[in-house]
């Protein structure tokens, strides 16, 4: 019987040597397949029989095929990944807003607001040249394009940052439903008793990449129910998935239409989404206070900006009394803004400045045949400049000039401040990725020195099949003789 028990043990290391060199090919195989996790061949001794005496043990059984993980390193990396996502898209947000702001700069809101101003005083000391009077409307009306054109350019970009919005959603229920389909796989492999590990890499790849688009958690019960959350809401439970779906129901100011808001399907709450370009989307698009200082924060304030200009302006040029020129009479209460538009979309100089510049109302009195030099009312239209306490509708702004520029300095610190948040959470990332990849990427070199020692284990084996066979072979001959 020992030599016959022999040839048994010398044949299970025959097959584990073997497809210990399958896992080994297979792992060579795949080390550049991107999610691919080295696998491992997991070993046992087979105890002696109890009732031999001196029994030596039965040989080795392979026990299971693992994959080499690290699940904290997947959980903190996803973690890691989220925070990349949102800030990446901030910092992108906002150095777009600062492009669209293009300070300093000669055609900005900064630059045109000073022309304006320097072209008023100028005109202080010649109130009656008609020449300098239509430098100041032209100088005017270069202000009004100027918010113009960057309220348009953002309330576009508001609207792309909508239209992306929907583009992530789209696509997080395009992973989920090939995260579901990899799922009901791998269920099908496993009952049967096969193993699924490449599947699952194929699936742990899938949620690494989900985890940029939006906050991830998965979890994964003894039995092997699969379950994915997205923030605190289940986006996977095993067999089931609960889509997104993008509806336009969100009123905003700045556009015609109405964006889009994202509700889980059949449910009539809106996601609450914090973390993952998503989440930093949702941020920029929304965005409306200082502490969140999205698109609509920096269109409130430019409206803000234009309103009071307009307000202001207004007020004091009514005050005054324009020329008495191309068949007008000198006369008050004369627009210098048009009243009816007041937002940095709308605003536009009235028409009546438009028809003619002699309608700035320079003078503090009538003019007749010899006051057309009064400069009384532009003393106070120029001193809008020095002003300090400028408010409207209850709302303070200060100075113009020294509001705009902190607005301008707000978003370049902002900016500043994600882009360097930005790039150390992507080195951070980047750093728990190598750990990961330290873990489960595959070494060739390491994997050629295993295919060495198992195909040593495996000669090996054979040769004491070999020998085990001479053996026999003698004691035959011997009882044979």
């Amino acid at each position: 019987m020992g030599s016959f028990f022999s040839l048994q043990v010398a044949k299970t290391g025959l097959f584990t040597s073997q497809k210990a060199l399958e896992v080994t090919g297979h792992n060579i195989a795949n080390a550049n397949t991107e999610g691919y996790s080295r696998q491992r061949l997991e070993l046992s001794s087979i105890p002696g029989i109890s009732s031999v005496e001196f029994g030596s043990g039965q040989g080795v059984s392979t026990d299971d095929l693992v994959q080499i993980r690290d699940r904290f390193l997947d959980y903190h990396y996803r973690s890691e990944n989220s925070s990349s996502g949102e800030l990446d898209t901030k910092m992108q947000a906002l150095e777009y807003v600062e492009g669209v702001l293009g300070e300093p700069s000669d055609f900005g809101v900064s630059a045109s607001l000073s022309d304006l101003f320097n072209s008023m005083e100028q005109l202080g000391s010649e109130p009656h040249n008609l020449s300098i009077r239509e430098t100041v409307v032209q100088n005017a009306v270069k202000l009004t394009d100027a918010f113009r054109t960057i309220s348009g350019s953002l309330g576009d970009y508001l609207g792309k940052i909508d239209d992306n919005i929907t583009m992530v959603a789209q696509e997080i229920n395009r992973v989920g439903v090939q995260i579901l389909g990899l799922n009901e796989t791998i269920h099908q492999y496993e009952i049967s008793g096969a193993n699924a590990n490449d599947l699952r890499d194929q699936r742990n790849l899938l949620v690494d990449t989900l985890s940029g688009m939006a906050p991830v958690e998965v979890s994964e019960t003894e039995s092997g129910e699969y379950r994915l959350f997205m923030g605190s809401n289940p986006f996977i439970n095993n067999m089931e998935m609960n889509s997104l779906a993008v509806i336009p129901t969100l009123d905003t100011p700045y556009r015609g239409d109405q964006l889009n808001q994202l509700y889980w399907e059949g449910n009539d709450s809106p996601v609450d989404m914090a973390g993952g370009e998503l989440g930093g989307l949702f941020s920029i698009r929304d965005g409306a206070t200082g502490d969140d200082q999205g698109i609509p924060y920096y269109m409130d304030q430019l409206d803000l900006l234009a309103k009071s200009v307009i307000s202001r302006f207004n007020e004091v040029n009514r005050e005054g009394y324009t020329l008495p020129v191309d068949g007008n009479e000198s006369r008050q209460n004369v627009d210098f803004f048009d009243s009816d538009l007041t937002t940095a979309a709308s605003i536009r100089v009235s028409s009546a400045l438009l028809q003619s510049g002699g309608n700035i109302a320079a003078a503090s009195e009538e003019v007749g045949d010899n006051n057309w030099g009064n400069n009384g009312n532009l003393i106070l239209l120029s001193g809008i400049r020095e002003e300090s306490d400028v408010a409207v509708d209850g709302r303070s702004i200060g100075n113009m000039e020294s509001f705009y520029q902190s607005v301008v300095s707000d978003l370049a610190i902002n900016t500043s401040y994600y882009k360097n948040r930005s790039e150390s959470q992507r080195e951070l990332t980047e750093h728990i990725e190598n750990q990961k990849l330290s873990v489960s990427e595959v070494s060739i070199d390491e994997e050629m020195a295993n295919m060495v020692q198992y195909q040593q284990s495996y000669n090996a084996a054979a040769k004491l099949i070999a020998v085990v066979d001479e053996m026999l072979n003698t004691l035959i001959n011997v009882v044979g003789g």
